[in-house]
């Protein structure tokens, strides 16, 4: 039987995020994760899409083709590639105010990031978005700078390194990892 699924996911992804505004039909828990893949690459001395010709084909070719397969229209982040610090941030304390917003802020940032092309390192970005679902302005921005929150993505990092994850979007299930939007059907059709 299968528990639930962590999500690790990283807001710079295009992958990650086709595979967020996928993951509602796989019918199993999620446990949605962020972490930042540059900590996981720089740990390991590496860094994220080095390759210019990776780079180009991942933005204008292959995340775009596979964007457009479930009808959305893919815009590359201002800053891309860069880092994506404050929704991972916002999402762990929105997380502890409503866990049940935490997901659809993580939607709503994503969709901001990657279907209108907004800077993933902006923190207006991420707080416009909480503000949008709700949130109090002024909490959400001292909640972006609370020591504990800043201490809980750490954590969410060496616990994705620690777990073996080296992409986003990344899957746990039972013990066996997956790697890819693509993965979601194979996910899904386990029992």
């Amino acid at each position: 039987m299968v528990g639930t699924i962590e999500f690790w996911f990283d807001f710079a992804s295009p992958y990650g995020f086709i595979a967020a505004m996928k993951i509602d039909a796989i019918a199993h828990p999620i446990g949605w994760r962020p972490f930042l893949l540059g900590t996981v690459y720089k740990k390991f001395g590496q860094s994220l899409l080095e390759h210019p010709l990776k780079r180009e084909h991942v933005v204008k070719v292959d995340a775009p083709r596979m964007a457009h397969l479930i009808g959305l229209d893919l815009k590359v982040p201002a800053d891309f590639p860069d880092h994506s610090l404050s929704p991972a941030r916002l999402f762990y304390w929105i997380e502890g105010q409503d866990p049940a917003k935490a997901p659809e802020f993580a939607k709503a940032a994503y969709r901001a990031y990657w279907l209108e092309g907004r800077s993933t390192s902006d923190p207006a970005v991420a707080l416009s978005t909480a503000v949008a679902l709700g949130f109090d302005k002024g909490a959400v921005t001292a909640g972006l700078q609370e020591p504990s929150i800043k201490e809980r993505l750490v954590r969410a990092n060496d616990e994705a390194i620690g777990k073996g994850v080296f992409g986003s979007p990344f899957f746990l299930v039972n013990g066996e990892s997956f790697w890819g939007s693509d993965r979601l059907e194979l996910i899904a059709a386990k029992k």
